[in-house]
């Protein structure tokens, strides 16, 4: 098995990452490979002298390379180097808890008709569950079972066994070398998200079965090395990579042969609720934007406002996976909840607004507060039942109703884009709030 960690700047972590491997389990025929794209001088000095301080039989393979982050060319380029006829992909940010880790993982690597094979993945210091293998939803692909205590056994046991999966995650990603060259490794086109997704449905395509070991155990420090996708210009390239998967795989959008097609698909539950929980035409509300006169007052911009926004775009791409021009409504979905109030108390309308050249977006270095530039066009809309979110919201008041799911004409807007919020009006006094997310609505005709 020939071991891939990409890294850069953060040798205390990969540092526990190999000592964790080196130290984990009697299965001993691996060779370690480190592809860093361009820690500091400092930094890569550490790593240099953390693997010559290895015993030789345990030395790892540090392959040096300054370049613009891309998980996929980082991966290819470590397999190109690597000796094994297994792949193992492995975030430097994973910890090995677990001593037959690798057997197990190589019990199933090793049949006919298996692809990839992944582990389940730890929240550190807990039992909550990170990544119990991946389904493809309808708003794309999902980690079921995220953030669910692993301390108790889900849907026939679907964090306990060994389950026939659409993907696993590339954080911890095993598959036969000649099955990674036949796909031709991960598409270098997606750098950062989607690209262990992609890899999957190809290897699915490809006629072989991808499997997640759920008696597997690992800690997953998700994220440390690039960071969460919390700003503008990050979610934009989030979505435009969750819309080249699809345009890789249009077959496979909405779809996925592992997971049932009358269990929850249009909204991210982490759990295998029946479809009817969320019955999606029930849910949209037909609404028209109206524009807001003057400026939304400074006073009423407020922390405490929580936003998600699951879909913003043309109906079109909801429906198929793909939008053509001119095809549909637009289409918002989402949720908002506040900390520190009774949510009960409070109707809520979405705001957009409309971003002008020169825009600073928020989560910049330089963020500056969005009233203060740009039209806002304010969108009535209906407080919708969330379960899903509410269950997730311990010791937060009333947040059973925090969902939104609206379309409007295509024509109702100007073209431009659009930063999403939401305005929130008590009901009990003259107060307000609003806050803007980092999401954005393009509008194009």
């Amino acid at each position: 098995v020939s071991i891939i960690i990409p890294t850069k700047d953060h040798p205390h972590i990969l540092s526990n990452c190999i000592h964790s491997v080196l130290e984990s389990g009697n299965y001993r025929d691996f060779e370690i490979i480190v592809v860093d794209n361009g820690s500091n001088e400092q930094n890569r000095a550490r790593i240099e002298r953390m693997r010559d301080m290895l015993k030789e039989d345990f030395r790892f393979v540090y392959h040096y390379e300054p370049m613009e982050f891309n998980f996929s060319k980082m991966c290819n380029l470590g397999v190109s180097l690597a000796t094994g006829d297994y792949i193992l992909l492995l975030n430097d940010d994973i910890e090995i808890t677990q001593d037959n880790w690798l057997e197990k993982l190589m019990e199933k690597a090793v049949l006919p008709h298996v692809g990839a094979v992944g582990a389940k993945l730890i929240y550190p210091g807990t039992e909550i569950i990170q990544h119990a293998g991946i389904t493809n939803i309808h708003l794309g692909p999902a980690h079921k079972l995220q953030f669910r205590s692993d301390a108790l056994e889900f849907y026939f046991g679907r964090n306990r066994m060994a389950m026939d999966v659409l993907g696993v995650t590339g954080a911890c990603l095993l598959v036969k070398k000649s099955i990674y060259d036949q796909a031709q490794g991960l598409s270098e086109n997606l750098r950062v998200a989607f690209n262990d997704v992609e890899f999957c449905y190809h290897v699915y395509e490809m006629g072989y079965y991808n499997v997640v070991r759920n008696d597997v155990t690992l800690t997953h420090h998700e994220s440390l090395s690039r960071g969460a996708d919390d700003s503008t210009e990050k979610l934009r390239r989030l979505h435009q990579e969750l819309n080249l998967l699809y345009e890789l795989h249009p077959s496979l959008y909405g779809t996925d042969p592992f997971y049932h097609r009358y269990l929850v698909k249009d909204v991210l539950d982490a759990e295998f609720y029946t479809g009817c929980r969320y019955d999606f035409d029930k849910r949209v509300e037909k609404v028209s934007p109206e524009k807001i006169e003057g400026v939304l007052e400074p006073q009423w911009h407020n922390e405490v406002l929580r936003i998600g926004v699951e879909f913003a775009g043309d109906m079109g791409r909801w429906q198929r996976g793909t939008a053509g021009a001119g095809t549909g409504d637009w289409m918002i979905q989402g949720w908002t909840w506040a900390l520190q109030v009774d949510n009960c108390r409070y109707d809520f309308s979405l705001l957009l607004k409309k971003v002008e050249t020169g825009y600073i977006a928020p989560g910049s270095s330089t963020e500056a507060l969005p009233e203060d530039r740009g039209e806002v066009w304010r969108i009535p809309c209906t407080r919708q039942f969330r379960p899903d979110i509410d269950e997730n919201l311990h010791g937060i008041v009333h947040t059973e109703l925090p969902g939104v799911c609206v379309t409007f004409d295509r024509d109702s807007l100007p073209e431009g884009d659009y930063l999403i919020g939401f305005l929130w009006e008590d009901t009990c006094s003259r107060q307000k709030l609003y806050r803007f997310s980092p999401e954005m609505l393009t509008v194009r005709k």
